[in-house]
Formats: structure tokens, C-alpha cells, sequence
């Protein structure tokens, strides 16, 4: 039985390169930002939290593989912003 591969990295990987995070303030202009290390995801909701910002999306090298091989099947932000109890923060 073949296997769909939806994980291309491993921890030290994604420390590397950790997240693009795509965010709005609230006049709706947009901005990038770069977050990488150990907690890259949890530097994101820091700076929305404190900036006032939302969160459109969070690209990290799994989840553009994903996109990339068609296997998404939700919207991944959720899982990776509960662990901080930040869904909140999604558009």
C-alpha cells in the first residue's frame, strides 16, 4: 500500500526555516513576517498579540508540501495556533 508523505522535515528543519506568517492590522493592510527557532510559531502570536494583528495564513515547509501534493484537507493555522490558545487570531 503506497503512503502519502505529508512531512518532509524534521524538528531541526523546520527551526531553520520555521514560518511565514502572512498578517493584517486592523485597517486590513497586510504584512509578512519571518519567524524561525524553537518556537517559531508561538514568536507569531506574540507579535499579533501585541501589534493588535490577525493571522491569514501560516506557511511553514510541511504545510507547502502539503499544498503542494494536494492533502490538505483543513486549515492547518488551527492545530498550530491551539497549542497556544490563539485561534482567535485567525481571519
Amino acid at each position: 500500500m503506497a503512503r502519502i508523505i505529508t512531512s518532509i522535515t524534521g524538528p531541526t528543519v523546520r527551526e531553520k526555516y520555521g514560518c511565514i506568517a502572512t498578517i493584517q492590522d486592523e485597517n486590513k493592510k497586510q504584512f509578512v513576517i519571518q519567524t524561525v527557532g524553537k518556537d517559531y510559531i508561538k514568536q507569531v502570536v506574540e507579535i499579533c498579540r501585541n501589534g493588535s494583528y490577525k493571522i491569514i495564513c501560516l506557511s511553514t515547509p510541511n504545510t507547502i508540501y502539503s499544498d503542494l501534493v494536494n492533502v490538505r484537507e483543513f486549515r492547518p493555522e488551527y492545530a498550530m495556533l491551539a497549542r497556544y490558545k490563539a485561534v482567535d487570531l485567525l481571519v
